[in-house]
């Protein structure tokens, strides 16, 4: 279970930061 999660916490937050850096600063 904490393997899954913490690989899942990661590429979500890969994916966030890889995918659209800018929707993290302009509220949009």
């Amino acid at each position: 279970m904490a393997y899954s999660i913490s690989s899942m916490n990661k590429v979500i937050l890969i994916g966030r930061l890889g995918a659209d850096p800018e929707l993290k600063y302009t509220p949009n």
